[in-house]
């Protein structure tokens, strides 16, 4: 009897008792037979399990993953989970609520990862690929239909600006209505997921501007950068703070006496346009800290990425850095970073499609 006992327990219990239990043993408890696997894999495909396991997590603090080097590194310098990648050379790299989006340097052949749970998925082939030179890809989540969605953008051999969209619940591509900005000489400098939008920044002869998308309307729009903003000696990123979309400045060929300027959007409306504020300029910062601030992570840091490939965080509120390592690595300068590292958070979302 007491060998049924684990078994004969009410589902409503182990569904509390799952809640509670971390990432890792969650995942090795799926071991145990074919009864636990089954019901954990469907645990982690339900929208109510999901929201209670993470009802909490906006307070834990990320860890920095970086694609290209195959790993992710937690606050205290852990090495957590090595990325099996599906690609082994990839020319994308997306994030959104702990899932990455990668493709191939053609930006054909694309999946989705959680390195959390260890889960992918391949997508279909894309519609458009013959003739296209697809300018952009994005990662977005629909809060409001619970589906994750890939977008992409291109040009035709006729100057046409095209887009398609891919929904995680139908698993398959549509076109969508496409700006009708996008240029062939334009060229993505940054993209990042915030509040149910994705935005890419874009660099041209002429102009710099960012590309909005909202994944619940399906609609494209653009968002100036702030007034007087363009220098040439001035480089510029986007990131996400604090539940904002932030613009980061430095100068461009700074070797002494680096300033940073984070700003983010204050307000926002298709009628009145888009307010800039800045909230911190950080700096001067010493010799030692000349380097290329790549994203926030962990709340107040400020991830840069210096000469040489290594990393350090920046607290621009307490102005506190620290070098990031792993435990045991004696590298004198800290963990190699590639210039495509960015702050991420661990969920338990799967990324298979759930056709009925």
């Amino acid at each position: 009897m007491e060998q049924n006992m684990l078994w004969d327990m009410p589902l409503l219990i182990l569904f509390l008792i799952f809640t509670f239990v971390d990432l890792e043993t969650l995942i090795l408890f799926k071991c145990v037979n074919k009864f636990y696997y089954n019901l954990i894999t469907s645990l982690l495909k339900d929208p109510h399990f999901i929201s209670e396991r993470f009802k909490d997590f906006s307070k834990e603090s990320g860890v920095l993953c970086d694609p290209a080097r195959g790993f992710l590194v937690s606050e205290n310098g852990n090495l957590q989970v090595m990325i099996e990648m599906p690609i082994t050379m990839t020319s994308t790299c997306l994030q959104c609520n702990g899932v990455l989006c990668i493709s191939d340097k053609n930006m054909i052949e694309t999946y989705l990862v959680n390195p959390a749970i260890k889960e992918f998925h391949r997508l279909p082939q894309p519609e458009m690929h013959a003739n296209i030179l697809v300018g952009g890809m994005g990662l977005g989540y629909d809060s409001r239909g619970r589906d994750f969605k890939v977008i992409r953008i291109g040009t035709g051999a006729d100057q046409i600006t095209v887009a398609e969209i891919y929904s995680l619940s139908t698993d398959a591509w549509r076109h969508i209505a496409a700006p009708v900005l996008l240029k062939r000489y334009y060229k993505v400098l940054k993209s990042v997921y915030c509040d149910d939008v994705f935005y890419w920044s874009f660099y041209g002869m002429k102009s710099t501007f960012i590309l909005c998308f909202n994944m619940y309307d399906e609609e494209f729009y653009t968002l100036p950068l702030p007034r007087n903003f363009y220098n040439e000696d001035k480089a510029w990123t986007i990131a996400v703070f604090n539940g904002l979309l932030a613009l980061i400045t430095y100068p461009l060929f700074a070797v002494y006496n680096l300033v940073i300027e984070v700003w983010v959007v204050d307000s926002f409306s298709t009628n009145v346009g888009v307010c800039w504020k800045k909230i911190v300029s950080v700096g001067p910062l010493e010799p030692c800290m000349q380097g290329t601030p790549l994203d926030f992570w962990n709340n107040d840091e400020l991830l840069i990425h210096h000469p040489g490939g290594y990393a350090s965080s920046y607290n621009i509120r307490t102005q506190k850095t620290k070098r990031i390592k792993r435990v045991g690595e004696n590298l004198k300068n800290g963990v190699m970073i590639s210039d495509k590292a960015f702050g991420y958070k661990p969920k338990h979302l799967s990324v298979r499609p759930r056709i009925p």
